[in-house]
């Protein structure tokens, strides 16, 4: 009897484990892009000459 019952106890044991595993919720997902644009630009200064470094 006492085998059986520590048995019973090991099942009950793993059924929970395996049943709160399943409970949770897949962690949350983190989706990003990114979008690289190339321009060439010129600066100039008031008098309209480039501005150079």
């Amino acid at each position: 009897m006492k085998r059986f019952i520590t048995l019973l106890a090991s099942v009950l044991l793993v059924a929970s484990a395996v049943a709160a595993r399943q409970a949770q919720p897949p962690p949350p997902t983190f989706r990003s892009s990114v979008d690289l644009v190339h321009r060439d630009v010129s600066v100039l200064d008031r008098d309209r000459r480039p501005v150079r470094g």
